[in-house]
């Protein structure tokens, strides 16, 4: 018989809360929003662009001439370091023509005096290398600042290929970019609120072996995957995140593995389920050289995180998977009405023997996975198609994966097949039973047949 002609996807949504992977060694106290600022935000000088343009020439340009010719002189003009005193001084850098000087791999610290102000920098990369801009959180309630990173074209001044960063308040910004020897602007932008006594902390960081999946260091530069993944990737400084995003085409249980690193690795991978407003909620995370299970819903968009608590080794390459597990439900027993209720055999024969039901039932089953584990927190439905209609019913599975799913009030039976027995001929018919699930597939699902008792008349001999 095939189910799929007649019992429908259990109704109730899957709650990634439901299920948990091993604790991580590293949480984020700060979860980024997905719905961060990406829309068009007007600051003094410039409009940054709210999504990615790639390569957009004439976005906003600068005298290039001008910039390499005042890069010598201008190295004397540059933000405070993170280890001086913090400086109320406005230094005018607020639109692209104004942007002063950075080295590369120095820790800056800059104030905002207004709401909306953007502060410009300029720096140069001298070869093939990979740029890392950082900006930490403010601390004070309602001030957001994000992050916006530009190549300088060396022909026209435009300012190509915006990278940004826009996770909102309380969020640490970071954005990336593959860079070649050039002219690079970095913008750090007030979308809202201003602390003019406390000062912002950014840096641009060099660094080199990275893998070829790079810029990948924020949700905006996530690579995408919409099957089943497997990469190989590597952290090439510390500041670098890699953010992998999946959206899978149909809803699943999965494995995700987390290896390939050196023993005592402190390299961890979050993982995130956006909920109905785009935010990001926390599925857990695993350690190094682990593995989890979970459920993935078909269209929900999934974010992995991979961070290290600690040093880095770019030589050394990680592993992350995601693939498929197929499941199993299982049927144990099923109760009905005392009087007929039984595992029973109208037709003699070893095949032939099925539960009896009347009235009511309530089915009694488990769900594994390949390996044998429970499977946790997942919805169940139980589907009936009886003679005079279909019924339907809904539970859950336990900690051990076990389940007891109760169907109140089944219809009459009517009668179809009769089983002549010493006392009296019974009546009865052969309804399809299944049980399926939100991860089960056509070949995963249980489906029987039980004898629906309708009614029986005696005869003494």
């Amino acid at each position: 018989m095939d189910m799929k002609k007649w019992l429908t996807p259990a109704a109730a949504l899957l709650l990634a809360s439901a299920f948990v992977l091993p604790s991580a060694a590293f949480a984020e106290s700060k979860q980024p929003k997905a719905n961060g600022h990406i829309t068009q935000a007007t600051g003094a000088g410039v409009t940054l662009k709210g999504g990615k343009a790639a390569n957009v020439n004439g976005f906003q340009s600068v005298d290039p001439s001008h910039f390499k010719t005042k890069l010598p002189k201008d190295k004397a003009k540059k933000p405070s370091l993170s280890t001086q005193g913090i400086t109320a001084a406005d230094y005018g850098n607020h639109d692209p023509s104004t942007a002063i000087y950075l080295d590369l791999n120095t820790l800056y610290q800059n104030t905002m005096s207004t709401a909306g102000q953007q502060d410009w920098y300029y720096f140069y990369a001298p070869d093939a290398s990979k740029l890392t801009a950082l900006l930490p959180a403010m601390q004070m309630v309602g001030v957001d600042y994000d992050l916006h990173l530009f190549h300088m074209n060396d022909t026209t001044g435009a300012l190509e290929n915006e990278q940004y960063s826009a996770y909102g308040p309380g969020s640490d910004d970071q954005v990336a970019m593959v860079a070649q020897p050039g002219y690079y602007f970095l913008c750090v932008n007030s979308v809202s609120g201003v602390d003019a006594n406390n000062p912002y902390l950014f840096e641009v960081a060099q660094s080199y072996g990275y893998d070829a999946a790079e810029a990948d260091d924020n949700l905006w530069q996530a690579r995408s995957k919409t099957s089943d993944f497997s990469v190989l990737g590597n952290l090439d400084n510390v500041f670098d995140q890699d953010w992998v995003r999946y959206t899978p085409s149909t809803t699943e249980y999965a494995k995700v593995t987390f290896d390939q690193l050196p023993t005592g690795s402190n390299y961890v991978v979050d993982m995130f389920a956006t909920d109905a407003n785009g935010a990001l909620q926390s599925m857990g995370g695993l350690s190094a050289n682990t593995a989890g299970k979970l459920a993935l819903s078909q269209g929900t968009t999934y974010y992995f995180h991979v961070v290290s608590t600690g040093t880095v080794d770019p030589a050394a390459n990680y592993h992350l998977q995601v693939s498929r597990q197929t499941t199993r439900i299982g049927l144990n027993t099923i109760d009905s009405d005392p009087n007929i209720t039984g595992y029973v055999n109208y037709d003699n024969g070893p095949s032939m023997y099925k539960w009896r039901v009347q009235h009511w039932m309530t089915v009694n089953g488990s769900m594994r996975d390949a390996d044998g584990q429970a499977i946790a927190g997942m919805p169940i439905t139980l589907l009936v198609n009886e003679r005079l209609g279909q019924q339907s019913a809904n539970g859950v599975t336990d900690a051990s994966g076990n389940f007891s799913i109760y169907l109140a009030n089944m219809n009459p039976a009517v009668g179809d097949y009769s089983w002549y027995g010493p006392v009296s001929t019974h009546y009865y018919d052969i309804i399809p039973m299944g049980l399926g699930s939100p991860i089960s597939n056509s070949n995963e699902t249980y489906v029987t047949t039980l004898y629906h008792y309708a009614y029986s008349i005696y005869h003494p001999f």
